[in-house]
C-alpha cells in the first residue's frame, strides 16, 4: 500500500515542475562578438547559416529585423515518444558600445511527440517536453561569427586554448624546401 501513496506523492511533486516547462525561452548561447560592416550582410549570413543547419528561415514569424525564427523541423516516428521537432531562433544583438559590433544568440528547442494512438499523424501530434539542443546552437553561433572573424585562427582563440602566436593554425603538409 505504501508503493502506490508513494508514486502519487511523487507525481503531484512532478506535475506542477512538468507544466512549467511549457513556457517558450528564446534566450540562447551567445557569441563573444564580433564585427560586421553591414546589417543586411549580417541579416544574409544569418539566413543562410540557418538553412545551413538544416533549419528553414520563417519570415512571416520574424518580426523583427533582429530575430530570425525558422519553421517547425518534424521528425515523426512510428513510436510513441520517439518523433521530435525543431526550431531555431536566432537573435541579433548591436553592441551599444561599439558601432557595428554585434552578438548572435541561437536558440534550438526539440519538442517531443507523445501521442500514442497516431504518432505519424501530424494533426494529431501531442508536442510536450521542451529541451534546449545545446550542440546546434552552438554550431550555429559559431558558423555566424566564424564568417566575420575569418577561417584563420584569430589572436582570441589562441589566447583562449593556448596556442602559440609563432606556430601555424595547420602545420604544412610538406617542406618548401624540397620543392624541384
Amino acid at each position: 500500500m505504501r508503493a502506490p501513496l508513494a508514486v502519487l506523492a511523487l507525481a503531484a511533486v512532478l506535475l506542477p515542475v512538468a507544466g512549467c516547462a511549457s513556457s517558450r525561452d528564446r534566450a540562447g548561447k551567445p557569441t563573444k562578438g564580433f564585427y560586421a560592416p553591414d546589417s543586411a550582410m549580417l541579416w544574409e549570413v544569418t539566413r543562410r547559416e540557418m538553412k545551413r543547419a538544416g533549419f528553414t528561415p520563417d519570415l512571416d514569424a520574424s518580426t523583427t529585423d533582429q530575430m530570425l525564427v525558422s519553421r517547425w523541423d518534424s521528425h515523426l516516428y512510428p513510436f510513441s515518444n520517439k518523433g521530435y521537432r525543431e526550431q531555431a531562433t536566432i537573435t541579433l544583438v548591436p553592441d551599444p558600445d561599439k558601432t557595428g559590433w554585434w552578438t548572435a544568440e541561437a536558440n534550438v528547442t526539440r519538442e517531443w511527440n507523445t501521442e500514442v494512438r497516431e504518432p505519424l499523424n501530424p494533426a494529431k501530434a501531442k508536442w510536450e517536453r521542451p529541451e534546449r539542443v545545446a550542440d546546434k546552437e552552438t554550431r550555429i553561433v559559431a558558423a555566424i561569427e566564424s564568417f566575420f572573424l575569418g577561417r584563420d585562427v584569430s589572436d582570441r582563440f589562441r589566447a583562449d586554448y593556448d596556442v602559440p602566436s609563432d606556430a601555424p593554425a595547420v602545420p604544412p603538409t610538406r617542406d618548401p624546401s624540397k620543392t624541384r
